[in-house]
């Protein structure tokens, strides 16, 4: 008996032990839910609150204390031993039947605004603006709304007609926004009205003046239709010093008058001559085999070109001629400043100027140019052009594009060359020789001229150099 009653009482305070166990696991358990609500409820200040619902149920009718039923006489031979499991209180359970606490909600606190300014949009002619707004920084309520303003919509200016004319294409009317620079309305391109042709009549050349063909032109903006050819002058036809066409006396150009014209003189004599150094195209260059100048073919006198034996007049500014004391090719300027001539006679034209038609501003640019250089490297030369020699009738044969209707005109731009350099204080003079070797009919004089109808004979250098000697330049 009380080996058992003490094996009951180890029992109870074993399972007394085990309770308690029991109990403060319990209570760790909701400690912990417990500070988990807590921090979830700081965590999320703005959520509601919402009181959970009442747990309903009875309490466990748990006694307070352990049966301890003495064992019975009837089982002391045979004695059970009977396990006892304490039950707890409702007061003891781990489910409350109703929240212990409750949590507040936590307090708001107001956002103390930090302002942004929201810019605002000009309206355009075809899109809306804005006005200027804010709002916070923080918490992106808007403090000042912005308001929209209307497009304000095109100003249109209007662009006047252009009447089309022959000159210039038209234009209809159209408009546009003065603000933006939209097409409102398109100008559309008239295209341009034909030329009102007026007839340019012909005038026919006389001995000295130009002719022109007939030509046509717009007479609302003048522009030519049909370009008028100039014709050359047709010169004087002298039959028994009378010209066969306009009746003029002829009158040799020594006896015109003009200060820079040689005029007619006593023959200069040989010494003259010989001091004269001759420059020119191929009408010169054979002067060496023809002129019977001093040692023949061996003369020094004579500058000839360093290719053909001829100087092509266009290209005047390169061409180089052979030095007659020393057989090089050099240019005329360094010839000249070498040997510092007294007198030259310049005769060029016909080839390169009259042959290839050159253009009359171009031809007179390059004759002065030529004067100028030789008188940079020689100022005491005295210089004479001499007119460009006439041709024979039938020079077309050979020649086609020589007339003496061209060189007449060429030898009157040569002469107001020298007019220009003789008014500018020069020793530049003209002779004009191209009338003395003319037959009645305007030509080279048969006798003057050879086979090709453009070169000189024996007889034509002669009277060249005749007419140089008894129109001499007279020094002071």
């Amino acid at each position: 008996m009380k080996f058992c009653f003490k094996e009951r009482q180890v029992d109870r305070v074993r399972n007394k032990k085990t309770s308690f166990a029991v109990l403060c696991a319990m209570c760790a358990m909701l400690l912990c839910v417990f500070t988990a609500c807590v921090k979830i409820a700081i965590n999320t200040p703005t959520l509601p609150y919402t009181e959970p619902p009442q747990t309903s149920g009875e309490a466990v009718d748990t006694p307070s204390t352990l049966d301890q039923t003495e064992p019975s006489a009837e089982s002391s031979e045979a004695p059970v031993e009977t396990t006892e499991t304490p039950t707890l209180t409702t007061a003891q359970t781990d489910t409350p039947t109703e929240t212990a606490e409750t949590t507040e909600t936590p307090t708001l606190i107001p956002c103390k605004h930090i302002p942004v300014t929201d810019e605002g949009k000009a309206p355009t002619c075809t899109e809306k603006g804005l006005t200027e707004g804010s709002h916070c920084e923080v918490c992106g309520e808007v403090l000042m709304p912005q308001e929209v303003i209307p497009a304000t919509g095109h100003k249109p200016v209007v662009d006047k007609a252009v009447e089309a004319t022959c000159a210039k294409v038209g234009k209809t009317e159209g408009s546009l926004c003065s603000v933006c620079g939209a097409v409102l309305v398109e100008q559309k391109t008239i295209a341009k009205t034909s030329h009102t042709v007026v007839t340019d009549p012909a005038c026919d050349p006389t001995c000295t003046e130009k002719g022109k063909t007939e030509g046509s032109h717009c007479s609302v903006c003048g522009k030519t239709i049909v370009e008028q050819k100039t014709i050359a002058p047709l010169g004087h036809n002298y039959v028994d010093d009378v010209c066969a066409r306009c009746g003029a006396t002829y009158i040799p150009s020594h006896q015109l008058g003009s200060s820079y014209m040689l005029h007619e003189t006593a023959d200069a004599g040989q010494d003259y001559q010989d001091s004269i150094i001759f420059l020119g195209d191929s009408t010169t260059a054979h002067l060496i085999y023809r002129g019977g100048l001093p040692g023949g073919s061996d003369t020094t006198q004579v500058w000839r070109g360093s290719v053909g034996n001829t100087i092509t007049f266009a290209y005047i500014e390169t061409v180089k001629i052979i030095y007659p004391q020393t057989g090089e090719a050099i240019s005329i300027f360094e010839a000249a400043r070498r040997a510092q001539p007294k007198y030259m006679v310049i005769t060029l034209g016909v080839t390169g100027a009259v042959s290839n038609n050159l253009k009359e501003a171009s031809f007179k640019k390059l004759y002065k140019w030529l004067i100028d250089s030789i008188l940079e490297v020689s100022p005491d030369t005295v210089i004479i052009v001499q007119s460009i020699y006439p041709v024979k009738k039938a020079i077309h044969d050979h020649y086609p594009t020589v007339t003496n209707a061209k060189i007449i005109r060429y030898n009157g731009y040569i002469e107001e060359v020298v007019k220009e350099e003789y008014d500018e204080g020069k020793n530049v003079y003209y002779l004009y020789t191209y009338d003395y070797l003319l037959d009645d009919k305007g030509n080279m004089r048969e006798e003057f001229g050879t086979s090709d109808c453009l070169h000189i004979t024996e007889a034509g250098y002669a009277y060249i150099l005749e007419l140089i000697r008894t129109h001499a330049v007279t020094l002071q």
